[in-house]
């Protein structure tokens, strides 16, 4: 129905404010430093949940559930790097550069290397922060 297309528009609407945000400040509202500044691409909080073994799970999975962002529009040979380490992914966001889904924990290296890659942040809907 219209009234349900609305609401779903309205929900993603939502999602990437709350994305760009989360992105920009983490959940502390501090500004994290740009990833020219920053030795690693892999957000601190996602760092501490790893090495407390309490990360969000995707799906009930072990892999990490995460956002993908990328410093220039996604390309084909991104999602298929992103499949081939095992990535599961739930949507995109052209507008912002980002692969919403799951990835496993050993694929965090190669992608921390990367250079296509802005940051990698945990999905906090997940945590329920």
């Amino acid at each position: 129905s219209w009234e349900a297309c609305l609401e779903m528009n309205k929900q993603r609407r939502d999602l990437t404010i709350a994305l760009a945000a989360i992105v920009a400040f983490g959940p502390s509202g501090v500004v994290r430093v740009s990833s020219q500044e920053s030795k690693s691409k892999i957000n601190p909080d996602l760092e501490k949940m790893l090495k407390e073994g309490d990360y969000p799970r995707y799906k009930g999975t072990d892999m990490i559930d995460v956002f993908i962002q990328y410093n220039s529009p996604i390309k084909g040979d991104d999602l298929r790097e992103f499949y081939n380490l095992g990535g599961q992914r739930e949507d995109i966001i052209n507008h912002i550069n980002t692969i919403i889904g799951g990835i496993p924990v050993k694929a965090l290296e190669h992608y921390s290397k990367s250079d296509r890659i802005k940051i990698i942040t945990p999905n906090y809907r997940r945590k329920n922060f």
